[in-house]
């Protein structure tokens, strides 16, 4: 039966899918949208139960029974436990290689990272770190500095095999310049780290970075009912549109500058309040959020954006000069994607802003 259920779990990426397009069509005023969250609601109800998932198959009669508004209501929910399900199986398939010479620091990184079902691999020199890194790899945490060279060339050979081309990189190395990250992040690294490093924060952004990167993949490789239907949805929408929350009219001007000559669209918000306003009238691609702002702080405007359901997956970096290990905890927590320090590089922001538009 054990075997049965996760087979049943690892198959269920489609139906996810499925409906995030119909609700989605559906919420934008497309009525038969509802024909195909019913078809994909019939096979649900059937099979949850017999998987020996009755939460599945209880939720899918749900939907069943609804309409109008609470149709969209119903879905949502059906959505939500199908993709805590999923997380949950694809949690016992990670596996993350750390990079790194000193054992004591192996030793650290991989306990602050531990989970039930991760795997994780050392290696200590570029060469070992080659050998190591497979298309079943999910994360690299990488040092720069090593034996018998610099990480940003095993970063570079990452990027440049389609293998692992989208493997998950995090850079935690005590060469922690503006320019170390701005390069490593230019390179395609998620994030960049410095030693020492709060154990908890570390455990956050990886938890936060395969749980998004587990639904990324199961977006971008499953096949379903009526994908010629979700094309249109899913296609490019044009200019990125970026919300940009921060009271400081210095870095939002520096902010305004660099984002607009990347080509996207920049609304400058002051306050808090203004900033979630706009957010909830003009759904952003992306929102870069100043924790210390007026009316509002960052923190309480993070925490609006996640329980709406039109704004919960907008990808939202952090840009602070609180620090501490409290706060940055507190913002993955919360369900930010990034979290940058100031004083901060302006390419480096930008780096990030690239990274996380195109993956979402």
């Amino acid at each position: 039966m054990t075997d049965l259920r996760e087979f049943y779990l690892a198959s269920i990426g489609p139906q996810i899918v499925a409906l995030e397009v119909a609700v989605e069509r559906l919420e934008n005023g497309a009525a038969e949208a509802a024909d195909s969250i019913g078809r994909v609601a019939h096979q649900l109800k059937g099979s949850g139960a017999s998987y020996g998932f009755a939460e599945v198959t209880e939720r899918a009669v749900e939907v069943l029974g609804s309409s109008g508004p609470d149709l969209s209501v119903a879905t949502r929910s059906l959505i939500e436990l199908l993709e805590e399900l999923s997380v949950d199986a694809v949690a016992g398939l990670q596996t993350v290689v750390i990079v790194d010479d000193d054992p004591v620091m192996q030793m650290l990184v991989g306990k602050s990272i531990e989970a039930p079902g991760r795997e994780i691999l050392l290696a200590s020199t570029l060469a070992e770190g080659r050998q190591q890194l497979t298309s079943q790899v999910d994360m690299l945490i990488l040092d720069l500095f090593l034996p018998d060279g610099d990480g940003r060339k095993l970063l570079a050979e990452l990027r440049q095999d389609p293998a692992t081309a989208e493997t998950l990189v995090i850079v935690l190395s005590a060469a922690d310049s503006d320019v170390a990250r701005a390069e490593c992040l230019a390179l395609g690294a998620e994030a960049v780290l410095g030693k020492p490093f709060e154990p908890d924060a570390l455990n956050t952004l990886v938890d936060s970075l395969l749980r998004a990167d587990s639904g990324r993949r199961r977006r971008s490789t499953a096949a379903f009912p009526g994908a010629d239907e979700s094309a249109e949805s899913l296609s490019p929408r044009g200019p990125q549109s970026i919300l940009l929350a921060e009271d400081d009219k210095l870095v939002a001007a520096l902010i305004v500058d660099r984002l607009s000559r990347d080509g996207f669209t920049i609304v400058h918000r002051s306050d808090g309040e203004a900033a979630l306003a706009e957010a909830k009238q003009n759904t952003p691609d992306l929102v870069v959020l100043d924790v210390k702002m007026p009316k509002m702080d960052g923190f309480e405007v993070l925490g609006h954006l996640r329980e709406s359901q039109a704004l919960s997956e907008v990808p939202v970096i952090f840009l602070s000069a609180m620090g501490g290990e409290q706060d940055v905890v507190r913002g993955f927590d919360l369900g930010a994607n990034d979290y940058v320090l100031k004083p901060f590089s302006p390419s480096e922001l930008a780096a990030r802003v690239e990274r996380l538009v195109h993956a979402s």
